[in-house]
């Protein structure tokens, strides 16, 4: 028999009849067999030419189911040729590589097999490549004794415990050991009952054999539920719970990002005075409050120049009414004129002059009754004339009808301050002429030209912003309640107006949230606070 040249079933099949340990890389497994074929012929004698012993009539058949050509004499018969001999070398060596490889990834499936399950009983070989059948002849050549009496070896203890069970007469057959170690004969049986207990072992086969397909594709169809179900219910419920309950709210809108660098000579909406919540377009000629799930909520913003002289106006469009359901609140908007550092609340400090969508007029917080009221779609004109001697006199047009004075601003009083447009918003969006339209909204009273269209020089420049985070300051206030926090950075912020803090607290937001009335030649009437 020439070992170098079984498979690896074969190998395990001829270790099986034997009672030797048929686990193992093909290396290891012919070694263990070539040994226990020297064992076999030592004890057998030369009289019998190493046919293989007491146990020769197994060994004769897998000789012969090996294939061998030449005369079964000894373990290294091979045919003769030798170009045979060298194609049949290269493809055993190919079939050898194709083996381990596949005997490497199924180790630990046997190790795992042979620890639960007793031992099969010893089988035909089938046909090499396929990892199910390949599993089942591990199980089919393995021998049928109980897991539990035959403790697991590791590797490198596997060829010691192969000559010690060689020593020991585990399945050389009849006549003695290696190293001496030898053991009584056994008597040999007789030609009916050889083929007697030949018969019996051949139908213990089968019947192992079946077991062992129905046991493998019992396992094969486990594998493949469990890792189908590999991480269970409980957690394909979590996902499926998580991905309902996210938030399906709008996400917020884009931020307009500059296009270059800011053109000085324009006249557009300052977002470095306006209020935070005040979101200007991207061409910075209208603007809408940022948050509409406040409805209540003022927004406001002025422009980067201002003048002093000459007669000025802009004009002012209700583009949108940003209505929110199940509000109450009107939308309106303020528009008007005040100057650099008064408050963003159009008309409720000095020197801010507003017209409100309610029909009233504002100055200094105080509201009267002025032409007639106006909402979305209205166009209105903001007309300011410096030509008087001792008087700046504010008008307002709606649509392109004058509707008069609605206030004298002393020049003494005003000095040098340049008053600029200013919107006020609420509940709505709002569209600007600077006069970079190539036609107004509405028409303009002979003698009033644009506010764009006043030439460079004679237009007042409001302080611009930073140009990075680093020339940003922030503060933060710690205190306990009522130790004068807000104080302390109210006088901080008129100390240092030039740096034009933005305090953030709810006081700021709650003077936003005021609804302001008035009848005819009366002061704010009453203050509700919403939210």
């Amino acid at each position: 028999m020439d070992v170098k040249r079984l498979k690896v079933t074969e190998l395990r099949a001829e270790l099986g009849r034997r009672g030797l340990d048929a686990r193992g890389l093909k290396v290891e497994l012919a070694q263990r067999l070539q040994e226990a074929l020297d064992a076999e012929m030592l004890a057998a004698g030369p009289e019998e030419g190493g046919g293989g012993g007491g146990g020769g009539g197994p060994a004769a058949a897998a000789s012969s189911c090996a294939g061998e050509a030449g005369p079964a004499g000894g373990p290294g018969g091979r045919p003769h040729g030798g170009d045979e001999e060298e194609e049949e070398e290269e493809e055993e060596e190919e079939e050898e590589e194709e083996e381990e490889e596949d005997e490497e990834a199924l180790l630990a499936d046997e190790d795992e097999a042979a620890a639960a399950a007793p031992e099969a009983a010893p089988a035909q070989p089938g046909p090499p490549g396929e990892v199910e059948e390949e599993e089942e002849e591990e199980e089919e050549a393995a021998p049928a004794e109980p897991a539990a009496s035959e403790p697991l070896q590791p590797p490198q203890e596997e060829g010691a415990a192969a000559e010690a069970e060689a020593a020991e007469g585990g399945g050389g057959g009849g006549g003695g050991g290696v190293n001496g170690a030898e053991r009584p004969p056994e008597e040999a049986p007789s030609g009916d009952e050889a083929a007697a207990a030949e018969a019996k072992e051949e139908a213990a086969a089968g019947e192992e054999e079946d077991k062992a397909k129905a046991e493998a594709e019992r396992r094969g169809l486990k594998r493949l539920r469990d890792e189908k179900d590999e991480h269970g219910r409980a957690w394909h419920e979590f996902r499926e719970e998580a991905y309902n309950s996210r938030s399906k709210s709008p996400p917020p809108p884009e931020e307009e990002p500059p296009e270059g660098e800011e053109d000085e000579t324009l006249v557009i909406l300052d977002t470095y005075t306006s209020d935070l919540q005040f979101r200007a377009s991207r061409d910075r000629y209208g603007g809408q409050p940022l948050f509409h799930e406040l409805p209540g909520l003022w927004a406001g913003a002025r422009s980067t120049h201002g003048v002093t002289q000459g007669r000025v106006c802009f004009q002012a469009k209700v583009s949108q009414n940003l209505r929110k359901e199940g509000s109450s609140e009107v939308p309106l908007l303020r528009v008007g004129w005040s100057v650099d550092f008064s408050h963003s609340q159009l008309g409720e400090d000095e020197f801010s002059y507003g017209f409100d969508g309610r029909g009233l007029k504002v100055e200094n917080g105080k509201f009267e009754e002025f032409g007639e009221s106006f909402g979305e779609n209205d166009v209105i004109g903001c007309f300011a004339d410096f030509e008087g001697a001792e008087l700046v006199a504010l008008s307002f047009s709606k649509n392109g009808q004058e509707l008069g004075t609605a206030f004298t601003v002393p020049k003494d009083a005003l000095g040098a301050r340049a008053l600029l447009p200013h919107v006020l918003c609420k509940g709505c969006a709002v569209e600007l002429n600077f006069g970079q339209r190539p036609e107004p909204l509405a028409p303009v009273p002979d003698g009033f030209v644009f506010i764009h269209e006043v030439p460079v020089e004679q237009r007042v420049r409001t302080a611009p912003g930073p140009r990075s985070t680093e020339e940003c300051e922030v503060l933060l206030m710690v205190g306990l309640p009522g130790s004068g926090k807000t104080l302390w950075a109210q006088k901080h912020s008129q100390e240092n107006r030039d740096k034009r803090y933005n305090i953030l607290g709810t006081e700021r937001v709650l003077h936003q949230l005021r609804v302001s009335t008035a009848g005819t030649g009366g002061s704010l009437g009453s203050v509700a606070l919403k939210g």
